[in-house]
């Protein structure tokens, strides 16, 4: 009785059933998951045409490895209200990043930061694009010089830019 040979390619043929299982689930996982990220971190918003562009500021490299770029520039809206518009930016991810308006003029390595006089604004809502952060009404913003993307869970200041504001009439 002669046997045969078991195909190279049968679901029996323990190599190829692998490669098809990486191939069939975890490739599509993967890519899904890049896709996932890039969507919720990136935007490229419409800014309102008719605002008030006052002062900018440019995203500081912290560590010799940071690829930080861009702008970030305070606003005055028709309503009178400010934001803050970041334009052109590219921020390294991290979780749990915070835009922090402070009064400190800049940041020395290595930590512990002092953040000064501060106000949390909340979650980064993007690392990639055009986008604006809403600066509570109630705020005196003459009071803050630096615009402080503040990695939270660490302490750290991962990038900033600083505005200068004191001598602007707002």
């Amino acid at each position: 009785m002669v046997e045969k040979e078991s195909s190279k390619f049968s679901f029996k043929n323990k190599k190829y059933r692998n490669s098809l299982i990486i191939v069939v689930i975890i490739v599509p996982v993967i890519c899904v998951s890049i896709f996932m990220v890039l969507q919720i971190s990136t935007t490229y918003e419409e800014f309102d045409p008719d605002a008030e562009w006052i002062v900018k500021g440019s995203l500081k490299i912290m560590l010799s490895d940071d690829t930080h770029h861009g702008d970030v520039w305070l606003v005055r809206l028709p309503g009178g209200n400010y934001s803050i518009y970041f334009v052109d930016v590219f921020i390294d991810y991290k979780p749990e990043c915070y835009v922090v308006l402070s009064n400190q003029t800049s940041f020395k390595q290595p930590p512990p930061y002092d953040l000064g006089e501060f106000v949390d604004l909340g979650l980064l809502p993007y690392f990639i694009g055009n986008f604006s952060v809403s600066i509570p009404n109630t705020m005196d913003i003459t009071k803050y010089t630096s615009v402080v993307i503040w990695f939270k869970p660490l302490g750290l200041v991962h990038t900033y830019a600083r505005w200068y504001i004191w001598y602007l009439e707002l």
